[in-house]
């Protein structure tokens, strides 16, 4: 039976669907530590990538309470709206009869990503060099991930021992990158 979106408890949904996620990534991690194939090493990427999106949700609904809380409470003169609006789910327009309609936010998980690291950042005094070599792989593990996942030629559904060097150094910049800006 499929479960109905519970509004009121979005917390917990989001929390139940990361923690689905991470059971995907470490079993399909697994799967190829065993098997060493080519299908399960692809299976774990969009497994891992699928958890990154469901932790970056997380992430831009928590800096959006944050930085309504900080204004809240003095801790910011004014709140630019404009921040607020990029760190939603959804994008809004008005349709002809003056109402609203609602669509996926489409700005792509790279640039939202680095969004929320800025502006986490800023909010938290931080000033580490977060966007270095770490990132730059982390851009490639993207274009990696979707290359997989919509491959145009026989040859970009394969993962070469580069790529995969590159995945090990994109994780370890995600989870640098959390803890010191995040935690």
């Amino acid at each position: 039976m499929k479960k109905q979106f519970d509004y009121d408890n979005h917390w917990h949904y989001r929390n139940e669907l990361i923690e689905q996620l991470q059971k995907d990534a470490i079993y399909n991690y697994e799967e190829y530590l065993k098997s060493n194939s080519q299908i399960s090493l692809r299976n774990y990427i969009r497994s891992l990538f699928s958890l990154y999106e469901g932790v970056l949700a997380n992430l831009r609904e928590k800096l959006a309470n944050r930085i309504q809380t900080l204004y809240l409470i003095g801790a910011l003169n004014e709140i630019n709206i404009h921040d607020l609006y990029l760190l939603m789910d959804e994008a809004v327009s008005i349709n002809e009869r003056g109402g609203v309609n609602k669509k996926f936010n489409a700005n792509s998980f790279e640039k939202l990503l680095k969004f929320v690291i800025k502006k986490a950042c800023e909010l938290n005094k931080i000033e580490d060099q977060i966007f270095n070599q770490g990132w730059n792989d982390f851009k490639s593990f993207i274009k990696i991930r979707d290359r997989i996942t919509h491959p145009k030629y026989e040859e970009g559904i394969l993962v070469s021992e580069d790529d995969y060097k590159i995945i090990e150094n994109a994780k370890k910049w995600w989870d640098k990158t959390l803890r010191i800006v995040f935690i």
